[in-house]
C-alpha cells in the first residue's frame, strides 16, 4: 500500500497532467485544421455549400450513433477506441495528402471535412467525459481552469508548429505530427485512469440517452440562448471563413503556403482570445458577472467586422484610382505614338 504522501502526490499531480493531455489535445486538433482549410483555400467559397452539407449531414447521423457509443461501452475502452481510431486515419489520410493535385481538392476536401468534424465531436467531447469522471464537482472548479491553460497553449503550439514545419516537412508529414500529439494525449489519459479512477468506475458505461442533450435544449432557456447565440456565431464566421476562402484561392498558389497562411490566422486569433480571456473578460467575470464576459468577445467581433470592411471599402478604392489612372496613361502613350507616326 503506497504511504499518505505518495498518494497525495499522485492526487496533486492529476491536475497538471490533464492539463498536458489538453495541451497535446489542441495541438494535434490545431495542427490539422490549416491542413483541412487550405483545401477550402484550393476550390474556393463556391465549393463551400458542399462541404458543408456533407458536414452537416455526418453531424445528424452521426451525433445519435455517438450518443449510443457512450451510453453503451465503458469509458476506458471508448476513449482508447477512438483516439487509436483517428490516429490511424491521420496515418491514412498522409498518402491522399501526397498525391492531392492528382485527387482534387474538392474530392479530398469533402472527406477530410467531415472527418475533422467527426474528431473534434469525439476526441474533445470524449476528453471533457473523462475529466468529469477524474475529478468530483468540488475538485472540477479548483482544477478545471489550469486544464483550460493547458488546452489554450495547445491552441498556440498547433499553429506555430503547423508554420514552422510546412515549408521544411510538406503538408502530408504534419498528419504524422498530430497523431504523435494525440497519441501522446492518449497515454496521459490512459496514466489517470489508472491511478485516478476506480477499476470499477471505469468499467461502466457513462450512460444517459443519445438525445437527453436534445431534451435539455428545450427544457432550459439558457441553453436555448447559448445555442441561438452559437448560431449566430457559426454564421458570422462562415461568411468569414468564405472571404478567406477567396482570397487564398487568388492569391495562394500551393498547399504549403496556403497551410501556412490558415495556421497564421490560427495564430493570431488564438492569441487575441488569450488575451481577452486572460485580461478583460476575467475581470468582466469577476466585477460584472458572465452576460458580460460573454458580451465582450462579440463587441471584439463587430469592431474587427467594421474594420475589415473599411479597409476593403480603401482598398477598393485605391484599385479603382490605379485603374483608372492606368487607362488614362495608356491613352496619352497611344496618343502620342500615333501622333509620332503620323509626324513621319
Amino acid at each position: 500500500m503506497s504511504p499518505p504522501s505518495v498518494v497525495a502526490a499522485r492526487k496533486d499531480s492529476a491536475p497538471v497532467v490533464a492539463a498536458l493531455a489538453f495541451f497535446f489535445l489542441l495541438t494535434a486538433y490545431y495542427i490539422v485544421r490549416p491542413v483541412r482549410d487550405q483545401l477550402a483555400g484550393a476550390v474556393g467559397s463556391t465549393q463551400l455549400p458542399v462541404f458543408y452539407a456533407a458536414i452537416f449531414v455526418a453531424t445528424l447521423l452521426l451525433t445519435p450513433i455517438f450518443g449510443v457509443l457512450v451510453a453503451k461501452f465503458p469509458r476506458r475502452k471508448l476513449l482508447v477506441w477512438s483516439y487509436s481510431f483517428f490516429i490511424l486515419c491521420l496515418f491514412a489520410f498522409v498518402p491522399a495528402f501526397l498525391a492531392q493535385d492528382h485527387v482534387g481538392a474538392r474530392s479530398l476536401g469533402v472527406v477530410f471535412f467531415i472527418w475533422v468534424n467527426v474528431f473534434n465531436l469525439f476526441v474533445v467531447s470524449l476528453f471533457w467525459s473523462f475529466m468529469a469522471d477524474v475529478f468530483d464537482s468540488r475538485r472540477a472548479r479548483e482544477v478545471f481552469p489550469l486544464i483550460a491553460l493547458g488546452g489554450m497553449a495547445g491552441t498556440l503550439s498547433g499553429p506555430v508548429l503547423t508554420r514552422w514545419l510546412v515549408g521544411w516537412l510538406g503538408v502530408a508529414p504534419l498528419l504524422l505530427v498530430s497523431a504523435l500529439a494525440l497519441g501522446s494525449a492518449l497515454i496521459l489519459l490512459l496514466r489517470l485512469s489508472a491511478r485516478h479512477i476506480p477499476s470499477e468506475k471505469v468499467d461502466e458505461p457513462v450512460g444517459g440517452s443519445p438525445w437527453a442533450g436534445v431534451l435539455e435544449l428545450w427544457s432550459r432557456p439558457f441553453l436555448r440562448y447559448m445555442a441561438v447565440l452559437m448560431l449566430l456565431g457559426d454564421g458570422v464566421g462562415t461568411l468569414a471563413y468564405a472571404l478567406v476562402a477567396d482570397y487564398a484561392r487568388a492569391h495562394l498558389a500551393s498547399a504549403t503556403v496556403r497551410t501556412a497562411f490558415y495556421a497564421d490566422i490560427d495564430l493570431a486569433a488564438n492569441v487575441l482570445g488569450a488575451v481577452l480571456q486572460l485580461t478583460l473578460s476575467r475581470w468582466l467575470l469577476v466585477h460584472r458577472g458572465a452576460v458580460w464576459a460573454l458580451v465582450l468577445p462579440q463587441l471584439v467581433n463587430v469592431a474587427l467586422l467594421v474594420m475589415v470592411t473599411l479597409a476593403g471599402h480603401a482598398m477598393d478604392r485605391a484599385r479603382l484610382r490605379r485603374t483608372l489612372a492606368g487607362r488614362d496613361d495608356g491613352g496619352h502613350a497611344r496618343f502620342h505614338v500615333r501622333h509620332d507616326q503620323a509626324g513621319e
